[in-house]
């Protein structure tokens, strides 16, 4: 929550990309701060992305290593969790593969 209210904050007011900017009219004003706006918008879209790519490399190894009777002994999943987890994994990797489909291809 604090990195999505400063992060746009601090890279919009505070950055040479608005400071560097001068417009003589109120509609040039507009269009400078909806561009800023674009930005921002799309750089945190694409940090996001970004960080999608590690969410499968977080996800599958821990549901392995939860599995592993050698690992965990007694500790270890049983089938309905098994189960239930390999549905979340699945689909959480498709939805960060829609994700980044679409944001590649432009598609809001």
């Amino acid at each position: 929550m604090l990195g999505a209210t400063v992060m746009p904050h601090a890279i919009y007011l505070h950055s040479s990309l608005v400071r560097d900017r001068h417009a003589d009219t109120d509609h040039d004003k507009e269009v400078l701060l909806r561009a800023s706006r674009i930005d921002v918008t799309w750089s945190l879209v694409l940090s996001q992305v970004i960080l999608s790519f590690g969410i499968p490399l977080a996800i599958i190894p821990l549901m392995r290593y939860t599995r592993s009777r050698e690992i965990m002994g007694h500790f270890a999943d049983g089938p309905a969790l098994r189960v239930t987890s390999t549905i979340i994994a699945i689909l959480i990797v498709a939805l960060n593969a829609a994700l980044i489909v679409l944001t590649s291809l432009g598609i809001d």
